[in-house]
């Protein structure tokens, strides 16, 4: 007894061929492109408030945020310029869990390049489907 072959998966129209492959790159580049301007919102509203404010209360510059990852650490660690002189990394605390959280997934591109590169393939599809209208489907 032989099993038969399966039916090659089918492929939408508009993912085949030249055009496919461009509208692939096209949205991976806006894929790119999102995730990043996403990563400096999350950096510039998220944190950097917090980080100015307590610089101002110190009497400190503010120059960077340290955008790595540490698990089990809540709060955004905050690179300043003493009246000295001296570079101080201060763990600020008082950022709250969720904001800590979407700061830190934000700005994980691992994370938001292909979340929004599925995203925008599933509207593309979705919005090819409602042009082609019903006759289509029969």
């Amino acid at each position: 007894m032989t099993i038969p072959e399966a039916d090659p998966s089918p492929v939408l129209p508009i993912w085949r061929g030249r055009q496919g492959m461009i509208a692939t790159v096209v949205l991976g580049v806006l894929a790119l492109i999102s995730g990043c301007g996403l990563a400096v919102f999350a950096e510039r509203y998220g944190v950097v408030p917090a980080c100015r404010a307590y610089a101002q209360a110190h009497h400190w510059q503010y120059l960077s945020y340290d955008k790595k990852y540490q698990p089990g650490r809540t709060g955004a660690i905050c690179q300043f310029r003493s009246d000295t002189g001296n570079l101080e990394d201060v763990l600020l605390s008082d950022v709250s869990i969720p904001t800590d959280l979407w700061v830190n997934v934000a700005l994980s591109l691992e994370i938001t390049v292909p979340a929004f590169l599925i995203l925008f393939a599933v509207v593309r599809t979705w919005l090819w489907k409602l042009r082609s209208g019903p006759q289509s489907r029969q």
